[in-house]
């Protein structure tokens, strides 16, 4: 099954004010145009796939007054769907990578909600979270698979590494496993490994916790600007190679 997603963007407007979804089940000779919802125009912002289960789909829409928004979630690769109204506007989905009906939604405003069936009942997780910097456990090194790793503001105005349960997650339950606050858009955690950074008087310092033990600081060349980029010989060939024998790691020098 192939599905396609068309988008019209009116460009003074600055939103999308058409959608179309395009489904194929033989290898894409013949696609069939999706009708969610008859005599109503469903504008379609983005759809996400389980990755342990294609069949799978959560569609994410939006009326045309931006006032709702809606889920479309479906089991059978897209051939029906389910409508599902939520009260909060997505700005991503996040599957768990082991459990197929738990899922993560960010919204705009920085809030993260929290779904174990398949997005029909949802639940505030954390507020005031780091876009693109919350993680779900990874199997084999976290020991609890409902654990999600989060960088959030605190009331302060600066910003800490976290991790709590998608069952409690309240300022009595959480775990703070880096003392000290972070900069913001710096928590990284792939696999083994979660990088973080921290700046004060001007001077940067980068730190590495590998299969979760404590942080240590990174020794890196003079001068260098490390971005991790991929982690345990996944490296493109636009990436430098800064490769140890017994802790590789792939740093984008700049």
């Amino acid at each position: 099954v192939i599905l396609i997603l068309t988008k019209y963007y009116h460009t003074d407007m600055g939103k999308v004010l058409e959608s179309s979804l395009w489904r194929s089940s033989d290898f894409g000779t013949l696609y069939t145009k999706l009708n969610l919802q008859p005599g109503i125009a469903t504008v379609i912002d983005n759809f996400y796939i389980c990755s342990t289960n294609k069949k799978k789909i959560i569609l994410v829409s939006s009326s045309h007054n931006d006032r709702d928004q809606s889920l479309f979630i479906s089991t059978d690769e897209g051939a029906t769907f389910q409508k599902q109204p939520i009260s909060f506007f997505v700005e991503t989905l996040l599957f768990h990578p082991k459990e197929e009906d738990k899922v993560l939604a960010y919204t705009k405003e920085g809030k993260i909600y929290v779904s174990i069936d398949l997005g029909k009942k949802w639940n505030l997780l954390q507020e005031r979270v780091s876009k693109d910097h919350f993680f779900w456990a990874v199997a084999g090194v976290d020991g609890d698979l409902d654990l999600v790793h989060m960088e959030i503001q605190d009331p302060t105005g600066g910003y800490r590494y976290i991790t709590c349960q998608i069952q409690n997650c309240s300022d009595k339950t959480m775990t703070v496993p880096f003392a000290g606050s972070t900069d913001r858009d710096s928590l990284t955690v792939q696999d083994d490994y979660i990088f973080l950074q921290t700046t004060s008087a001007n001077r940067t310092k980068y730190y590495v916790s590998y299969r979760r033990n404590g942080f240590v600081q990174m020794k890196l060349p003079k001068y260098a600007l490390p971005k991790v980029t991929k982690i345990n010989g996944n490296i493109g060939e636009e990436q430098t190679k800064t490769k140890g024998e017994n802790n590789p790691i792939a740093l984008e020098i700049g």
